[in-house]
């Protein structure tokens, strides 16, 4: 795990014992929604008259109760959905720079990553999920000050591992001879994990984002990282970090 300066975060990944090898487990790269333009007013267009005296006006009726209950939930869907290309936007271009396949969005795997969301946002407890509990998935973990951070800086602060990342079989895989040093990026970027879900919620005082992935990827004895195509510098992968954000280089 790692502690950021500037708003306290840490990140806590994986690893998988040989039995989890893999068997074979959209991108929309807009940081938030558009906010449409405000319509321009057409210069000198025609005012309307106001009705005649007689006429009855009809008012417009105010959403109903049904109209809301179908409209929220819409909402919310739009918004969820936003935030999984977004995801998977960022893991991309980290996937793309060292040439492995897009990996794609599972709404089973957010769903088992929000519940264990909530149960970290609910207790304040900080560990990984049970493996029992998660079979044949990896998990990649990030806790850091509530509103200080956003979505790309969190995914960045695992991409930023990168920099300690030496391609070959995992666990050696890792310029610092600690595989805990780009645990995150690795599982990010390892080849058979093709499906990820995330999901984010907060306490009062800290935001969590956890990420499952399917099939877990950080399979000690695999040769899986050994002959990476470094076609492109890594470096590249890291810019989805963008943040003036100091490591601290604190394992816990």
């Amino acid at each position: 795990m790692r502690t950021l300066l500037n708003g306290a975060a840490i990140c806590c990944a994986t690893f998988a014992i040989a039995s989890c090898a893999p068997t074979r487990t959209a991108s929309v790269p807009a940081l938030a929604a558009d906010v449409p333009a405000k319509p321009v007013p057409a210069i000198g267009s025609p005012v309307p008259a106001a009705p005649p005296a007689t006429a009855s006006v009809v008012p417009t009726p105010a959403p109903s109760a049904s109209d809301r209950a179908i409209a929220a939930p819409r909402a919310a869907a739009s918004a969820s959905a936003l935030f999984g290309m977004r995801l998977v936007a960022l893991h991309n271009d980290v996937r793309e720079a060292v040439g492995v396949a897009p990996i794609t969005w599972d709404n089973s795997l957010a769903a088992a990553a929000n519940s264990y969301a909530e149960e970290l946002a609910k207790t304040g407890r900080w560990a990984h999920s049970p493996r029992a509990e998660r079979p044949g998935q990896g998990e990649n973990l990030w806790m850091g000050t509530h509103g200080a951070f956003s979505l790309g800086e969190m995914v960045g602060a695992w991409a930023d591992e990168g920099r300690m990342f030496h391609a070959g079989a995992f666990p050696q895989v890792s310029k610092t001879g600690n595989w805990d040093d780009v645990g995150h990026y690795t599982q990010m970027i390892w080849p058979g994990s093709i499906r990820v879900g995330c999901a984010e919620r907060s306490s009062a005082h800290y935001d969590y984002l956890v990420c499952r992935y399917s099939p877990a990827g950080n399979v000690m004895g695999s040769r899986a990282l050994e002959a990476m195509n470094m076609r492109r510098n890594t470096a590249t992968a890291l810019n989805v970090a963008a943040r003036p954000v100091t490591s601290n280089s604190i394992l816990d």
